[in-house]
């Protein structure tokens, strides 16, 4: 017999063509799709779709239970072919969706809702929430470009709902989610785009227009050829900077600074709108249609006129200007919001000049003033949701005119609401903000929260230290903590202080009273981790936190410290070192006094004429780098050489080139038994205090590099981190170096800080923290971000 091929046609109980999955199993051929289910028997030649599965189904397997086991996008499904009983199994990033801590861009799309959260790196994520289901699912770079190689987008800025797509503006070019297929296309300057670099988006049946972030391009869609045109308009039309773009059928509105321009996509005619033909004024700041009126908020820069806003009525093909003389509050307008009653006008966040109400039924104007500016609108039936900068939400109801706030201390993540992220449903007022997205559910007035997924806090890692359970790190924002045994993040930062929004294309300062009971600043320059407590250095004092009691100590010049800049600490096991730009502190480890710290600096010398020279000396410089205590002495770097303290006898030594020293230029000090190793700015120099001989290593005898920054001790060897050259490794008992790089698996050359335990190798990095497994002899590097980084070469 011959083998031939048999088509498998659908009909109308399975929707999609679009097969993603197969399995077969006792005469019956399981079939993924998209959206959904699938089965075939084979002894009836019948189709059937399974109407409750309703996951994008990407494998099949069956097992000899009878159970179907899917792998979806949103986790691992448990089918039970019998009673159609579904379980799903879900990892806990899915479980908690968001990747950053922004949340921007929500748009409604039937039973979905849309959200950003890619804001600040490769590793973003686009959201999407399923309302039957109440299930998320995270559209990554990895679901997107189908890769991790290949280089990405770090910010989405504009999300737009078509009929059978949505589309995304990016900082590396536009993407199209098609809803049928559920595939995603990413078009760049290779597709046809003018630039990678997007900003607003509108479409129309025929194409979708975007303008860029400079404006000066504008990028057409046609969706019959799917092609990308860059439109110039013609010599007579003068389009400088875009700034504002709105779709009106068959006709494109774009705004710039100086001008108005209508761009018919059938005749492919292009006209200029001025003051002449009767606009407010010259530009425009904002474009809103509605089904009867084109509204154009005057450009920012046209100051000539208090008439702040022009209204095209399509039908009577009009213009009717309006200003502050008879409806508006403020000369400018930079948002016009238009809801199924009313057009609502924005006015500049920073001015509080309220929101200004056009009834179209009525036709009547209204201003309802908050009592702060407005970034974002929304209406729900009775009420009225105003964003204000920094300051959180309030609630107005219409009928009684009475406010309500909602602010972080009462449900909300954060007081800064994201752009174009407060959007109001049957059921929910959803709110995106800096730190994640909040829900308010109407009906039982209460708030839930989303929030990222802890991470690494900062990219330049200048401390690590370990204990038994946990990894403490300290960069330049801030104190993280990493659990060797499941895997997760917790970090410590600075409440209150100065604070800085960037968002609405303005900038906002806000400061919040200091809290104590947390850590004194978020630069952090040394950590070290004892039993019960983790002693942290920072630019703006020294902190000790009790890990039983999780509670925080703060310690500053007025409880002894000579400084608050803090460069370095250690541990002789009794009492705490410290070293700042003013000497060093001793305090007792296990004290409750904030005031018990002794302070040496260079200004306590004994005179020699009265004892010894050994006796004579003192701190050689208060400008201390590093401090390393060991139960008999602690060694003090400088930039003029080694102050060596004897604990017991209370004495200082001086210790330089003179004496053995490869320089005076000392960047770190590490203790192995007898051995000091110092490291300086020429190379290494080990100290043996036993036989008082010195060995020195440079780039010449294996070290990667003389500019040495740290160094860490274990069982391995002694490991040297140096400043442009990656680590090397030097194995004490072969006299030989190894040197590990990038190219090994390193996040940055730059190396700021080393932590040794028993299985592992932690190296602080310019662009991360890097992870060595003694066993395996593998690396993992963590960042900021959830997720696999492009780190830069």
């Amino acid at each position: 017999s011959q083998e031939q091929w048999t088509p498998m046609r659908f009909n109308e109980q399975l929707p999609y063509s679009n097969i993603t999955a197969l399995a077969f199993r006792d005469g019956n051929l399981w079939v993924g799709m998209p959206h959904g289910l699938g089965l075939y028997v084979i002894s009836e030649g019948s189709w059937n779709f399974m109407p409750n599965v309703s996951y994008n189904i990407r494998d099949i397997f069956c097992d000899a239970n009878g159970r179907l086991w899917l792998a979806t996008s949103f986790g691992l499904v448990e089918y039970s072919t019998q009673d159609e009983k579904q379980t799903l199994h879900q990892s806990l990033p899915v479980r908690k969706p968001m990747l950053e801590p922004i949340v921007s861009n929500i748009e409604f799309d039937g039973d979905y809702v849309w959200f950003s959260n890619w804001a600040s790196s490769p590793n973003g994520c686009i959201l999407r929430y399923h309302r039957p289901t109440g299930m998320w699912r995270r559209f990554t770079r990895m679901d997107i470009l189908q890769s991790a190689q290949k280089k990405s987008m770090t910010q989405v800025r504009w999300i737009y709902v078509d009929e059978d797509a949505v589309w995304f503006t990016t900082d590396l070019g536009a993407l199209r989610y098609n809803k049928r297929e559920d595939t995603w296309k990413h078009f760049t300057v290779q597709n046809g785009l003018a630039t990678n670099d997007l900003d607003k988006i509108d479409a129309s049946s025929h194409s979708v227009w975007i303008i860029s972030m400079m404006g000066i391009e504008l990028n057409r869609y046609d969706k019959a050829t799917e092609t990308w045109h860059v439109i110039a308009p013609k010599e007579k039309v003068q389009l400088e900077r875009v700034n504002s773009l709105a779709v009106d059928g068959s006709e494109v509105w774009f705004g710039s600074g100086r001008g108005l321009h209508r761009y018919n996509e059938i005749t492919n005619e292009w006209q200029n709108l001025t003051p002449r033909d009767g606009l407010a004024g010259r530009g425009a700041e904002w474009i809103t249609v509605d089904d009867n009126f084109i509204w154009i908020a005057r450009s920012e820069w046209d100051r000539d006129s208090n008439r702040a806003l022009s209204q095209y009525d399509k039908k009577a093909e009009k213009w009717t200007t309006f200003s502050t003389t008879d409806a508006l509050a403020a000369d400018d307008i930079v948002r016009i919001i238009a809801t199924d009653n009313d057009v609502w006008m924005l006015y500049r966040p920073w001015d509080d000049a309220g929101v200004t109400r056009f009834n179209k039924h009525t036709e009547e104007w209204t201003t309802i003033r908050s009592g702060r500016g407005t970034t974002e609108l929304a209406v729900d039936k009775d009420y009225l949701w105003l964003a204000a900068p920094n300051g959180g939400l309030k609630r107005f109801h219409f009928a009684s005119r009475t406010w309500t706030s909602f602010r972080d201390r009462n449900g909300l993540l954060h007081n800064h609401i994201g752009e174009r992220a407060l959007k109001v449903d049957e059921d929910y007022v959803w709110v995106g903000t800096l730190g994640g997205l909040s829900r308010y559910d109407k009906q039982e007035e209460s708030w839930t929260s989303y929030t990222a997924l802890p991470t690494l806090q900062g990219y330049a890692i200048r401390a690590v230290d370990t204990d038994e359970r946990f990894v403490w790190v300290g960069s330049d924002n801030g104190l993280s903590r990493y659990d060797k045994v499941v895997g997760t993040w917790n970090n410590y930062r600075q409440e209150g202080g100065q604070q800085e929004i960037r968002t609405h294309g303005g900038r906002w300062d806000d400061w919040i009273p200091d809290f104590e009971d947390t850590i004194s600043d978020n630069v952090v320059s040394s950590i070290v981790v004892d039993e019960q407590y983790v002693w942290i250095g920072t630019r703006d004092g020294a902190n000790r936190f009790d890990k039983i009691a999780n509670r925080w100590d703060q310690y500053k010049t007025e409880h002894g410290l000579p400084s608050n800049n803090v460069t370095s600490i250690s541990s002789d096991g009794n009492n705490i070192w410290v070293g700042t730009n003013h000497g060093i502190g001793k305090y007792p480890r296990s004290s409750d006094d904030l005031n018990a710290w002794i302070s040496y600096t260079s200004g306590t010398e004994i005179q020699p004429s009265a004892v010894s020279k050994e006796f004579a000396e003192s701190l050689v410089t208060d400008e201390v780098r590093c401090v390393t205590a060991s139960k008999k002495n602690v060694w003090v770097g400088t930039q003029r050489g080694i102050s060596r303290y004897n604990i017991s006898k209370d004495t200082w030594k001086t210790i330089t080139a003179k004496d053995g020293l490869v320089s005076n230029e000392i960047s770190c000090i590490a203790i192995n038994n007898t051995q000091v190793w110092v490291g300086s700015d020429r190379g290494v120099t080990v100290y043996d205090e036993e036989t008082e001989g010195w060995i020195t290593y440079t780039a010449k005898n294996g070290l990667a590099s003389n500019q040495v920054t740290t160094i860490g001790i274990d069982e391995m060897g002694v490991w040297v981190g140096t400043y442009d050259a990656g680590v090397s490794r030097f194995n004490q008992q072969t006299n030989r170096w190894i040197t590990y790089t990038r190219e090994d698996g390193l996040a940055h050359n730059g190396i700021l800080s080393i932590a040794v335990d028993d299985l592992y190798v932690w190296f602080g990095t310019h662009r991360g923290l890097s992870r060595l497994d003694k066993r395996t002899n593998t690396w993992t590097t963590f960042t900021e971000h959830y997720g696999p980084e492009d780190i830069l070469r």
